[in-house]
């Protein structure tokens, strides 16, 4: 490797109670790199996340740093902090800190190399009053972040659309943003601008030995999804599509994570008709150990409306858990696996006809389906190819390809 004595920053723009699976893959990247002769790596993150447990691990073999007060003023800071780690390559994950950092770099005539890893869905198009006011305004926008200030970064998007989005407004100026099919994404290049879908790291769940289907001894067959964003993740569509294959008499489960609880109970009142808890619905708080649950998942449901790269789907797929899933660009990797059904988004009755078909089918197939899918998702997945992958990038960046 041949970035001996250079020294990196990662800057995350998030203030999550959990880890997740993309922080847990920079610290393997983290460790790769300084085992290969990195001088240092340092940690930038919002002052709000200062108290978050996970971070003091971070603290124990790299340096870290906190920005405080709004994003879009934290280029002062971010200055300070630069000058005394000198980063010749900054990486930036979820686009808040993207603008302050070239800023920053400007200010204190850094020639620094930058990456910004693009991880969220972008919604292109605006609706409501005054639709064409807020899309001309959002695409300045993202001309002025992807093109003004990072005409010179280097863009990695967890998708093909992420990556097609992003490379549009860095290279194309302030044209329409053009949408494809998901075959045209992965054919799509843009200077400047690549794809690679995250690793996943499940190094927690070394001692858990995951469970086929028929070892689960389920009473009802349950399914389970992560609602954590009712809308996004489109628990609507789940719910309407539960409510539907029940009064066809269809006996199930259905678990549904969520942060706070309200929507849900607004939603059963006001949508369906519902006073008091079903039968077949139980809410419960989102955890960081997904592990329990999925032992108690028959098959998992991702209803996402919009989404880049679906953690939640690899997960359930390493448990060897069946997946239903909306047919979106960002969760296309995984709906050529033999254990993976797609349903049309937003669309709730074949969201049911597809649970319905999960329940019909043969589960000593399905459990070898499983298998396949679960090993072809570690290959695409696996950590090691990304932090491969990132070092190599940073090595071209630099000049200096092996």
């Amino acid at each position: 490797m041949k970035l001996e004595g250079k020294n990196v920053a990662f800057l995350w723009a998030c203030n999550s109670p959990y880890p997740g699976r993309i922080i847990p893959l920079f610290e393997k990247l983290s460790a790769q790199l300084k085992a290969g002769g990195v001088k240092s790596v340092s940690w930038i993150f919002p002052t709000q996340s200062a108290h978050r447990g996970w971070i003091d691990d971070i603290k124990k073999v790299d340096r870290v740093f906190f920005t405080n007060g709004d994003y879009s003023k934290a280029a002062g800071q971010l200055v300070q902090i630069f000058s005394e780690v000198a980063p010749d390559i900054i990486h930036t994950n979820f686009e808040a800190y993207d603008i302050p950092a070239v800023k920053a770099l400007r200010c204190i005539g850094s020639k620094c190399k930058v990456v910004f890893h693009g991880h969220d869905w972008v919604r292109l198009k605006r609706t409501g009053p005054l639709a064409l006011l807020k899309q001309i305004r959002f695409r300045l926008l993202m001309w002025r972040h992807y093109h003004w200030y990072g005409k010179n970064a280097y863009v990695v998007g967890v998708s093909p659309e992420v990556a097609s989005v992003i490379g549009q407004c860095k290279c194309a100026g302030l044209l329409p943003i053009r949408q494809y099919d998901n075959e045209t994404y992965k054919k799509l290049h843009y200077p400047g601008v690549m794809y690679r879908i995250n690793g996943l790291v499940m190094d927690m769940f070394d001692d858990v030995t995951p469970m086929p289907l028929g070892e689960k001894n389920l009473t009802l067959p349950t399914f389970t999804a992560y609602a954590t964003q009712p809308e996004g993740k489109g628990a609507d569509v789940i719910l309407c599509a539960a409510d539907l294959l029940w009064k066809k008499g269809v006996k199930f489960k259905l678990i549904l994570t969520y942060i706070r609880r309200e929507w849900f109970d607004a939603f059963l009142r006001d949508r369906l008709g519902l006073t008091s808890m079903p039968e077949w619905l139980e809410l419960k708080q989102a955890e960081n150990n997904i592990a329990p649950l999925l032992e108690r998942t028959s098959c998992f449901i991702c209803a996402s409306r919009g989404e880049t790269m679906s953690l939640a789907i690899a997960e359930a797929t390493y448990f060897l858990t069946p997946v239903i899933q909306s047919d979106i660009p960002g969760m296309y990797w995984n709906s050529k696996n033999p254990s993976a059904f797609l349903f049309k988004d937003g669309d709730y009755e074949d969201l049911a006809n597809k649970m319905e078909q999960f329940i019909q089918a043969d589960k000593k197939e399905l459990e070898e389906k499983c298998k396949v899918s679960k090993h072809n998702n570690e290959e695409l997945l696996s950590p090691r190819s990304w932090c491969e992958d990132m070092t190599q990038l940073y090595e071209r960046i630099l000049g200096k390809s092996k």
